[in-house]
């Protein structure tokens, strides 16, 4: 997989859309983590495909091509193939200036205002470049490679409003030499003779190692990933997001690694009941975990359904309280008398050097949420179709797999070499980011903390239910199929305890030739507790045999099952990065200001008269700036609201003409 580096330059205004507004302003930009301005890789792969449509339909070339190479749209019941380039989102430069508003109106048949047609959106100014990445697994110089490039260099407007000249720009892809003029003139040559490519394996497969080994596996997304709880049994325009990334997905990531040895080998990996993932589940988020984790670093487990924590806190008056049933029979029932307990669904985060859980709870973890509309339907409806994909922001998994140690070492090897990969639905515009893995002896996720009086389990990924206990209750189900598993590895189920949660699951498996029937099934967080405390080794031997009783449970990235870490001791507490615009002082000493004008000024201008001046002084000189802000002393109440700022704008009106984008900014702020 190679990555190329390409840049996009704004020659006018563009009106980057999400889809979502305020009361204010009908259409937000996109913006990152940070703060920063984005063009959204889908839109720019969107672009591509009709600028090359439209290429390939003048030259009346097959289009066969466009289609190998940025896929096909997904149909409900229907494969559809995956594109073989991955296209980030394109992040403005650090120290990009403040975004405009531009209100526009239609007109009627008279020439006058249409009646509710006034609409105001954000925009990205002039002279904004916007930076992204290609992840391309073409091979190099070859003709597929020159459809993408061609594609890319051929936008020559991003964002609304195209059409009225908005979003004009210029592309230019790094260490590329060919100009578009020679990307065309091989493809009108070379398309009519081109047929898809196959690949043929010419390495010999190698045998399984008989030692097999947990390996762990950290994915720090640098975009945001989508990774729906269950497969879409009908066609829909929402796409809604868990934040665990399921093991049937970490499971085809590995399986593709290994595409070199033939599709035998696959098969072979893909089939073998020892080869069991766990789902990845987050961590952190991206931009304020360590660049590298150190061994220690926390990993999470999916929170059990017994586990409790006070519905709310009041800072040091009324602390978090927390309880677990499964992990404390002996809790008294007034245990948290000041707060209601409530479940919370979420993670544990432990680390290997202390017994410390915290919870993060799914509903204080960041979300992306973007809507858009396609164009161009490739199905043949000509209707514009608007969707909203819910995603989780780019952060911080880790999980587990159990690999041959031969195919661990090799795996390891593979990501130093290609570090590259991507998860989720949409992959070839989201979900992407880099991967390590590492051989680990114990994992964290299979201790019994030195707390622990009984051995407890937490079912981290599905399971399905066989068909002879579709008519018993919950509850009798996970006790039934415990209770095989316990019995099958040698350990007493005589006193054993359970707490299930079940529901159905459909599935997609490309090798089965897209989705699969629905099952019913034991959800993740349904737990398992045994009265004794089992040894290290016989835990192990428990989790490696793998929670199923259905053979083919593997294959759909079931059966994985945690060690209880014991219930939490505190809250998960973000720390976020604050990344400043520009790093001159300047502009870090007028954010202060206006930061300080919020919280200690009761009454302040009004935004239209922050406006007034701001407009004045963009256009005008200093001096002139100087005499409008002065005469507002004309009208005492007008007056009145500048006074407390007075000395403070007075300094923003008196730095040198250099430094007039960044008093803009302030002014900007304050309003």
């Amino acid at each position: 997989m190679k990555v190329w580096k390409f840049s996009i330059t704004l020659h006018s205004d563009a009106q980057l859309g999400t889809g979502l507004g305020c009361e204010n302003v009908n259409d937000h930009v996109p913006r990152g983590m940070n703060g920063r301005p984005l063009c959204p890789g889908a839109h720019l792969k969107g672009l591509m495909r009709e600028s090359l449509l439209d290429i390939f339909g003048n030259l009346g070339l097959d289009a066969a091509i466009v289609q190998y190479v940025l896929g096909s749209s997904f149909d409900v019941g229907k494969m559809d193939a995956e594109s073989e380039i991955k296209l980030t989102d394109a992040a403005a430069d650090e120290g990009t200036g403040p975004t405009l508003l531009v209100t526009r109106t239609a007109l009627d048949e008279y020439g006058t205002a249409k009646e509710t047609s006034l609409r105001t959106d954000e925009a990205v100014r002039t002279g904004t470049v916007f930076r992204g990445k290609v992840l391309s697994n073409l091979l190099p110089a070859s003709l597929e490679e020159c459809v993408w490039q061609l594609g890319l260099l051929s936008i020559f407007a991003i964002g609304g409003n195209r059409n009225r000249g908005c979003g004009q720009c210029s592309v230019k892809i790094h260490d590329l030499e060919s100009k578009p003029g020679d990307l065309l003139k091989r493809l009108e040559q070379e398309v009519p003779h081109w047929k898809t490519p196959t690949q043929k394996s010419s390495v010999k497969a190698p045998e399984f190692s008989e030692t097999w080994v947990p390996v762990r596996l950290t994915f720090r997304a640098d975009a945001p990933v989508c990774v729906p709880a269950t497969a879409a049994a009908v066609k829909t325009n929402v796409q809604t997001t868990d934040f665990s990334i399921p093991a049937s997905a970490v499971r085809g990531m590995i399986i593709r690694r290994f595409e070199k040895y033939g599709s035998e080998f696959m098969d072979q990996l893909f089939e073998s009941p020892r080869f069991l993932a766990w789902p990845l589940q987050p961590v952190g988020v991206a931009g304020e975990c360590e660049e590298k984790l150190k061994p220690n670093s926390p990993v999470s487990i999916r929170v059990s359904l017994t586990h409790r924590a006070a519905k709310f806190t009041i800072g040091d008056a009324l602390k978090p309280e927390f309880q677990d049933k499964a992990w404390d029979e002996d809790l008294p029932q007034n245990a948290a008398p000041k707060a209601p307990m409530k479940a919370s669904d979420g993670v544990l985060l432990v680390r290997d050097d202390e017994s410390c859980p915290q919870l993060w709870k799914a509903r204080s973890m960041p979300h992306d949420i973007r809507s858009h509309g396609v164009h161009r339907n490739e199905a043949g409806n000509p209707e514009r179709g608007l969707y909203t994909v819910d995603s989780m922001a780019p952060m911080v998994w880790r999980g587990l797999v159990l690999l041959p140690k031969n195919l661990a070492n090799e795996l390891i090897e593979s990501f130093k070499t290609v570090s590259e990969c991507a998860f989720g639905s949409r992959r070839s515009v989201q979900g992407m980011g880099e991967i390590t893995a590492e051989i680990v002896d114990e994992p964290a996720e299979w201790k019994l903390s030195k707390e622990a009086q009984r051995t407890v389990f937490i079912v981290q990924s599905p399971v399905s239910i066989p068909y002879e206990l579709h008519k018993k209750s919950a509850d009798e189900q996970l006790h039934e199929m415990a209770k095989k598993w316990l019995e099958n590895c040698g350990v007493s189920a005589s006193e054993l305890n359970v707490w299930a949660n079940t529901g159905v699951l459909f599935g997609w498996n490309v090798k089965r030739k897209g989705q699969q029937a629905p099952q019913l099934v034991i959800l993740p967080g349904s737990v398992i507790q045994l009265q004794e405390k089992l040894s290290a080794e016989k835990i192990r031997e428990l989790l490696e045999c793998g929670f199923f009783l259905n053979q083919s449970d593997p294959q759909r990235g079931y059966g994985a099952v945690s060690v209880h870490p014991g219930k939490a001791v505190r809250l998960f507490e973000r720390k976020p990065k604050r990344e400043v615009l520009n790093g001159d002082e300047l502009r870090r000493t007028i954010t202060e200001q206006v930061l300080k004008m919020f919280s200690q000024n009761h009454h302040l201008p009004s935004p239209s008269q922050v406006r007034s001046l701001r407009k004045i002084y963009a256009v005008k000189t200093s001096q002139e700036a100087k005499e409008y802000f002065n005469a507002q002393i004309k009208n005492d109440t007008t007056w009145q609201a500048w006074l407390e700022i007075k000395k403070t704008i007075d300094e923003w009106l008196k730095q040198p003409e250099k430094e007039k984008e960044t008093v803009l900014f302030g002014l900007e702020l304050l309003a």
